[in-house]
């Protein structure tokens, strides 16, 4: 049986992961010809921003956001 237990929420386990492994990279993203790489810690601050840019716009906790998009390394930011 396995210690692993279901995160309560996307936020959650990027928090869990972030402290687990902050240096480690989470995604690679193509530029151009090559790829650039970020970690969990980096990607935890684009989404961090991200959410920042959207409450600025007037959302609140508990209001649903539509994403309308090509799936992209932007989409999952959001």
């Amino acid at each position: 049986m396995s210690n692993i237990q279901p995160a309560k929420s996307l936020a959650a386990q990027l928090q869990h992961s972030v402290q687990k492994f902050p240096s480690k990279v989470s995604h690679m993203v193509p530029s151009g010809k090559e790829f650039k790489s970020f970690t969990y810690s980096e990607f935890e601050q684009l989404v961090f921003e991200r959410a920042q840019a959207i409450q600025a716009l007037g959302a609140e906790r508990g209001d649903r956001v539509a994403i309308i998009g090509e799936t992209s390394f932007d989409w999952a930011l959001a």
